[in-house]
C-alpha cells in the first residue's frame, strides 16, 4: 500500500470534521444567545406585569369633581407624590367644597403607601350654583417607587371642560 493513498483522504475527513465542529460551536454560540434573549424578555415582562401603575384621572358625579388615585397594578406603590404646574395651586384645586379653600389633600402631600388595586379620592370642585365654570386642561406629573426601590415616573394629562363634563383624552 502506498502512503499517499492513506494521507489524502485523512486530510479530506479532517477538514470535514474541523467544518462540522465550527458550524457547531457556531450553532452552539447562537443558540445560547437566542436563550439569553428569551430569558431577558421573560424577566422584563414579569417585572413589568407585577409593578405598580399608579393612575391620576378626573371624576364627574353630580357636578362635583373628585381628585381620583388608583394603583392598577398588582404590587404597592410607595411615596406616589402628585407634581402640578405651579398655576395649579390655584384654580380648582383651591375650590374642594364649597366653602373651604386651600389645597386639595392629595395635591399636598406625598402617599406613603397606595396598595395594589387601591383607589383614593378627594372632592375638589363642587360648584356654587352661580354658573361657575372653568377650564382644567393640565399635565401631572406621577412619582412613586415599588418596592425593591424602583423609581418610575410618568406624565398624566387631566382634561375637564367645567360643567359640560369630561372631555375625550
Amino acid at each position: 500500500m502506498n502512503n499517499e493513498s492513506w494521507t489524502q483522504p485523512s486530510i479530506v475527513l479532517n477538514a470535514i470534521m474541523a467544518s462540522l465542529t465550527l458550524v457547531g460551536i457556531f450553532i452552539a454560540v447562537m443558540a445560547f444567545r437566542a436563550s439569553r434573549d428569551a430569558v431577558n424578555v421573560m424577566r422584563e415582562q414579569i417585572k413589568a406585569s407585577t409593578r405598580p401603575y399608579v393612575v391620576v384621572d378626573l371624576d364627574e358625579r353630580g357636578g362635583q369633581i373628585f381628585l381620583t388615585v388608583e394603583n392598577a397594578g398588582i404590587s404597592g406603590a410607595h411615596n406616589v407624590k402628585l407634581i402640578f404646574p405651579k398655576n395649579m395651586n390655584q384654580g380648582v384645586f383651591q375650590y374642594r367644597r364649597k366653602n373651604e379653600s386651600g389645597p386639595a389633600e392629595l395635591t399636598r402631600r406625598p402617599i406613603a403607601f397606595l396598595a395594589p388595586r387601591k383607589k383614593l379620592e378627594e372632592l375638589i370642585y363642587e360648584p356654587s350654583g352661580h354658573g361657575d365654570g372653568y377650564d382644567l386642561n393640565t399635565t401631572v406629573e406621577v412619582n412613586y417607587k415599588d418596592s425593591s426601590g424602583v423609581e418610575y415616573q410618568e406624565s398624566i394629562t387631566l382634561a375637564h371642560d367645567g360643567p359640560l363634563g369630561l372631555r375625550d383624552r
